[in-house]
């Protein structure tokens, strides 16, 4: 009896997974199309966008809830997350400064010619819906059914293989925005798997900074800061905002965490 519930409830998992990819990537696909086919203005694009992102928030949790896996969610955490996240920004801004990745005068110009309500309107759209939606999605329920659908090997391993494929479809899951950008001429053809193999790259950063952190706010508003970060949007050297931030978040939450776990002479 206890095998058969067990079974049963493996078999509920599983579909459950499959369903969230295979609607995931329906809504993704709808989306383009729908603002390719019709001649959205701004506000129906926002509202188009608030929809995709809010219906994969609901996807995410409805397919935790699904499979029972406890993602924590608590205020310590985004507390935490805020923090690293100032210290992080802060070492970008100061890295594309030094570096001259980026016209940081421009930027700055910019941002004061624009109305604080599309500043703020663009934060609330990238930090919270694309950034958290995504990263709820892929590292917050993705990333541990897959680890928990793999019950061979090492928990390292099954790390390992859960990160890759969370990463793949990740990717995979951009591809129609890369299409519609090779339609309108945005990007050559010869790049689509370039740009698809960087966002794969990415993705396993992400995925890396979850399984380290466990702290889904904080992944989910780095995403959303990488799309939006207020200064250095368009790297002079076309590398995308989300390495360097990335590079600046994992190094300081490792060096954090080798300092932490040190103890105190005394004790050793």
């Amino acid at each position: 009896m206890v095998s058969t519930v067990v079974s049963n409830g493996e078999t509920q998992g599983k579909k459950a997974f499959y369903l969230a990819v295979v609607l995931s990537f329906a809504l993704v696909i709808l989306y383009w199309v729908m603002r390719s086919v019709f001649s959205l203005n701004e506000t129906l694009l926002v509202l188009t966008q608030i929809a995709l992102y809010g219906l994969l928030f609901l996807l995410a949790v409805w397919g935790l809830k699904k499979e029972k896996i406890a993602l924590p969610v608590n205020a310590r955490l985004l507390f935490g997350a805020v923090g690293w996240l100032i210290i992080i920004w802060l070492w970008y801004a100061l890295f594309i400064y030094i570096s001259g990745l980026a016209n940081i005068d421009n930027d700055l110009q910019l941002l004061a010619s624009t109305p604080v309500w599309r500043i703020f309107r663009k934060i609330l759209l990238t930090w919270i819906f694309v950034g958290m939606g995504e990263e709820l999605l892929f590292r917050g329920y993705f990333l541990p059914s897959i680890q928990k659908k793999f019950n061979n090997g090492t928990s390292l391993r099954r790390m390992a293989i859960a990160i890759v494929i969370s990463s793949l479809l990740f990717s995979i899951w951009h591809l129609p925005d890369r299409i519609v950008q090779i339609i309108s001429g945005q990007m050559p053809v010869v790049m689509l798997i370039p740009s698809l193999l960087i966002v794969f790259l990415i993705g396993l950063g992400y995925a890396f900074l979850f399984m380290r952190t466990n702290n889904i706010f904080l992944v989910g508003l780095l995403h959303g800061i990488a799309d939006f970060p207020l200064i250095g949007l368009n790297l002079l050297s076309s590398i995308p905002v989300s390495i360097p931030l990335l590079i600046i978040a994992i190094s300081g939450i490792e060096i954090y965490r080798r300092i932490k776990s040190r103890k105190p002479a005394g004790d050793r």
